[in-house]
């Protein structure tokens, strides 16, 4: 006896399919960060890539979206970057330590009749706190030098999964736009156009369910400490070393009005260097996900305002360029419409494209 084999879905049936689950997600309540929620993006992202990937069939390969690639130096293992990792970080700690402290203890020591036990107990906390931020702003480095991923919380995966899912549907409606010039059925296209209508208003609504950052009283106090810390260390340091160097090569122009001038501006420059890279690291040691979540509140933001939930433009589009010409007839048309984006097209996915990986 032979089996009848089954027939394998219609790309209709597919599309038809992918609408009805996503509908049927979006009538189940959820709220940002619950592990419920969590769950639920996740199969609407997986609907919002499988509809990516049948779009993508009917795209001439030369007019395919560039494959991003990983941007990290190293063709090595996990394993290997991990243990490459820390190692640099504990090597660096060490040296973190031991400089930190022989500043400190230089540095105290030029306040007048201080004691001995004042004098270790202020230099090892200085060490000690120059050491947690040294922590915060190398570890930052690191891992994005060599493509560890950091620790997901709820929070974290929420916003990975939302700017995932906002990056694939702005690829989905340039395509939709694109493949207007193909041999698609026009049935079937409106059914590509059904679906993105609803991917598009499920990022309105998540646009406009973005709140302020959510921080403590807390978590803002200790934030605060630990940037003013930041700060007067650095001016400290800046102030320190510049008076060091100019005992070295001009002592004469020590506390001369041209001599306090340079200290003040070495000063300023170490606070425009520090305030440029070591505060964004000490912010996201204390808030984690707090530029990855600015960056995707605004890219929801570009997307209201350049994305339309009707279509109907690209729906025209498609009829006009059907009435005037054959379909299929010109390639490079769709290639050439393909490759000019609009910058404001752009701007959603360059936004968030700056702090993926993390």
């Amino acid at each position: 006896m032979h089996s009848l084999a089954m027939k394998p879905p219609s790309e209709m049936d597919e599309i038809l399919q992918l609408i009805d689950a996503f509908k049927a997600l979006n009538d189940q309540p959820a709220v940002f960060m619950e592990k419920t929620a969590i769950d639920l993006e996740k199969q609407k992202l997986k609907i919002i890539q499988d509809f990516e990937k049948i779009l993508n069939k009917i795209i001439p390969q030369e007019s395919a979206l560039p494959v991003n690639k990983d941007s990290s130096i190293f063709s090595l293992s996990q394993t290997s970057r991990e243990m490459l990792y820390y190692f640099v970080l504990i090597f660096g700690m060490f040296e973190s330590i031991a400089g930190s402290y022989l500043f400190g203890s230089t540095l105290f020591s030029l306040i007048p009749g201080i004691s001995d036990t004042v004098h270790l107990i202020a230099s090892i906390v200085f060490t000690a706190l120059d050491s947690i931020l040294f922590y915060a702003f190398e570890v930052t480095f690191l891992k994005d030098w060599l493509g560890i991923p950091y620790d997901d919380t709820d929070f974290t995966q929420s916003i990975k999964i939302y700017s995932s899912q906002l990056n694939t549907t702005i690829t989905i409606n340039k395509l939709l736009a694109t493949i207007y010039m193909l041999d698609v059925d026009n049935v079937l296209y409106d059914q590509y156009i059904n679906l993105t209508k609803l991917l598009n208003e499920d990022l309105r609504i998540k646009q406009g369910e973005m709140q302020p950052y959510p921080e403590s009283t807390l978590t803002n106090i200790l934030k605060m400490v630990v940037l003013v810390y930041g700060a007067i260390s650095n001016v400290a340091g800046s102030y320190f070393f510049s008076n060091a160097m100019l005992n070295m090569v001009a002592a004469s122009m020590v506390g001369t009005p041209l001599g306090c001038t340079l200290v003040v501006l070495t000063m300023l420059c170490g606070l425009g260097f520090y305030y440029a890279m070591g505060c964004t690291s000490m912010i996201n040691l204390v808030t984690p996900g707090f530029d990855q979540y600015q960056a995707l509140k605004t890219g929801l933001g570009l997307f209201k305002t350049n994305y339309h939930d009707d279509l109907s433009h690209v729906r025209s589009i498609r009829e006009r360029f059907i009435q005037n010409k054959p379909i299929n007839s010109d390639r490079n048309q769709t290639l050439h419409f393909f490759k000019s984006a609009s910058a404001n097209e752009e701007a959603c996915s360059d936004i968030l494209s700056e702090n993926s990986m993390t």
